[in-house]
């Protein structure tokens, strides 16, 4: 987040409420994680709360029950963030990418293989 080229990404974050922006900020770090981790995936959408909500408790994000997508397939993941409350950047992180989600699960969990028009 803290390359230029997210600056319309920070100031959005901005506007949110404390849980809400906390999530998101978790969830970006997830997937510049998985980024990071595994160069041959590019993840582009992360839904923390596909196989089991997620829990926000005031600065910590958990996800046990995660999904994101990597050239239009889902993955499952699972991380813990902690932010700095004072900061708001993220103090701590640890995650587990796991298994691809069979296409035949996608549905039952609202994971779409692309976002239309704007993948063509």
């Amino acid at each position: 987040m803290s390359d230029s080229r997210s600056r319309r990404a920070r100031e959005a974050l901005r506007g949110l409420a404390g849980s809400e922006r906390n999530l998101q900020l978790c969830d970006l770090e997830a997937m510049e994680q998985v980024r990071r981790a595994q160069p041959a995936m590019a993840p582009d959408a992360l839904a923390p709360y596909a196989m089991a909500a997620e829990k926000v408790t005031g600065n910590r994000v958990e996800v046990k029950g995660g999904a994101f997508r990597s050239k239009r397939k889902w993955y499952n993941i699972q991380f813990k963030c902690q932010l700095d409350a004072g900061s708001g950047k993220v103090a701590s992180f640890a995650f587990l990418i796991g298994d691809a989600i069979p296409q035949s699960e996608w549905q039952a969990h609202d994971l779409v293989a692309d976002d239309g028009a704007a993948d063509q």
